[in-house]
């Protein structure tokens, strides 16, 4: 009898340092993945030299969102990085729930791609969220 006990005090003690030991543990989240965005104009010509920024944030984890800035290539092109965030499901949990009480908060991945370049944009700004296809152009007008 007293050996089934340990048995089972063992088994829930080691089953409870396990869960908690998953809990810590921080894992990687994906905020966007790669973006690949061409800038062209009217006529489909990828334009050189135009400044593209992308913003990114994971609402639900962070209180501030990111930035950076590229010029296109030869061909029009700009190529962002995957962007990731590191959390562990505590911390993720908290943060959830502190998101909850706010009515205002937004939850969860976002980002977009803004052209800051010297012609008017013709589409609008890329923006990306989870389920939703990352655009591959931003289109604008050029003056013949």
């Amino acid at each position: 009898m007293i050996k089934a006990i340990r048995k089972k005090t063992f088994v829930i003690a080691v089953s409870t340092v396990c869960l908690i030991v998953l809990m810590v543990i921080p894992f990687e989240i994906t905020v966007v993945p790669e973006w690949k965005l061409r800038v062209v104009d009217q006529t489909g010509q990828g334009l050189k030299g135009n400044r593209v920024r992308e913003s990114w944030s994971h609402y639900t984890l962070e209180t501030q969102s990111h930035e950076e800035e590229q010029l296109s290539d030869a061909n029009g092109y700009v190529q962002f990085p995957r962007r990731t965030i590191r959390t562990n499901i505590i911390t993720w949990a908290a943060k959830f729930a502190a998101r909850i009480v706010n009515v205002h908060s937004s939850f969860g991945p976002s980002a977009s791609a803004h052209y800051l370049g010297e012609y008017t944009l013709a589409s609008d700004q890329p923006w990306y969220e989870p389920g939703r296809p990352l655009a591959s152009e931003i289109v604008v007008w050029r003056p013949k």
